[in-house]
């Protein structure tokens, strides 16, 4: 009960922390991509580059931006998908590593369908002294 509870509202913090973080990041990247992005690479043009600036160039480089501000804008949703993939991907190999539980196993495999059975109705055999089913017979 108190435990569950306190899982749950750690989820929920959790969950709302990551809506938060996911909204900011979409925005600042949707807003701010083709404002900063062709800055920073004209300077780096301008300070590494044997060629001046023109017009041409800039227009080019502005237009290839533009272009990629749709696949930048997702870009955290997609690293928030991977990061969460991950984890949930942790989760099902511990539960899938799991030692089984061999109280409910029965350890002999069911005869082949339609042996030992006298009717052709098909049937099920069931042990009286400790309730596991013996076979399964189907037709």
């Amino acid at each position: 009960g108190k435990e569950l509870n306190r899982l749950r509202d750690k989820e929920l913090k959790a969950l709302t922390q990551l809506a938060y973080t996911s909204a900011i990041g979409f925005s600042l990247i949707m807003l701010s991509a083709p404002i900063i992005n062709p800055i920073l690479v004209f300077l780096v043009y301008i300070s590494t580059g044997s060629k001046p600036l023109d017009a041409a160039t800039a227009f080019t480089t502005i237009a290839l931006f533009n272009i990629m501000r749709f696949p930048f804008a997702f870009l955290p949703m997609g690293f928030l998908q991977y990061v969460q993939s991950k984890i949930a991907l942790k989760r099902l190999s511990r539960y899938l590593e799991l030692s089984e539980l061999n109280e409910y196993v029965v350890p002999n495999s069911p005869p082949a369908l339609g042996s030992d059975s006298d009717d052709g109705a098909g049937g099920l055999a069931i042990d009286d002294d400790d309730k596991k089913i013996r076979s399964c017979h189907c037709s």
